[in-house]
């Protein structure tokens, strides 16, 4: 985080996000022992709590520091973009725990958050929060959203030469910013060629991923 977005605030608003990331590991805890397991609604309500509460403490420490706009826009998605996270990982989770076959459906107003998502702002391209959603937020949509050839077989994707070509496409299609987006683009190909081993599925990719990263 670069020091010229405060105005004499770095002090209160480093120990600001200091402490924000040490209640999410408390949180993180949280989810994997209790939340995960609530059903939809109920684990809607109990993450937007959690986020307001981060918030109106955010908007304490603005009236007594009077953070720059970019100072209170960085912290704010760094709030938002963790309890998103929560979310975009809940459908996943919560099977696990519950140890069942399928995901659950999920009515499209679990993921309202969605409609404010920035692929963007430069401001956020490294942060870390942010960056960590992004990854997830993408792999998910892909994952919902992939055709039939993906070959999914008792939810796991079978075909990742065309799930992660997807990934790539996707990416193309939504992100704007050029950092995010090769960042992005780098993490795809690192993951695939990481698990893949067919060397003609392989060149496939990369002939792809080489076309749209450009």
């Amino acid at each position: 985080m670069n020091p010229w977005y405060f105005t004499g605030t770095n002090e209160e608003l480093n120990n600001f996000l200091l402490e924000v990331f040490l209640e999410d590991e408390e949180v993180e805890q949280l989810m994997y022992s209790e939340l995960y397991e609530l059903e939809t609604d109920e684990f809607s309500e109990k993450i937007e709590s959690l986020r307001k509460e981060k918030l109106e403490v955010l908007d304490e420490l603005n009236k007594e520091a009077d953070l720059t706009d970019t100072a209170y826009e960085i912290a704010k998605a760094s709030i938002d973009y963790t309890f998103y996270k929560y979310k975009e990982n809940y459908p996943f989770k919560h099977r696990w725990k519950l140890r069942e076959d399928n995901l659950h459906e999920i009515s499209e107003d679990f993921y309202a958050y969605r409609n404010d998502i920035e692929y963007g702002n430069k401001n956020l391209t490294y942060l870390r929060p942010y960056y960590e959603f992004m990854k997830l937020h993408l792999g998910n949509i892909s994952y919902m959203t992939c055709s039939d050839d993906c070959g999914k077989n008792g939810g796991a994707i079978k075909n990742q030469l065309h799930f992660n070509q997807h990934k790539l496409n996707l990416i193309d299609s939504l992100v704007g910013e050029k950092e995010l987006r090769d960042n992005l683009f780098r993490n795809v190909a690192f993951n695939y060629l990481l698990r893949e081993h067919d060397v003609d599925s392989n060149k496939v990719f990369i002939d792809e991923f080489q076309r749209i990263s450009r």
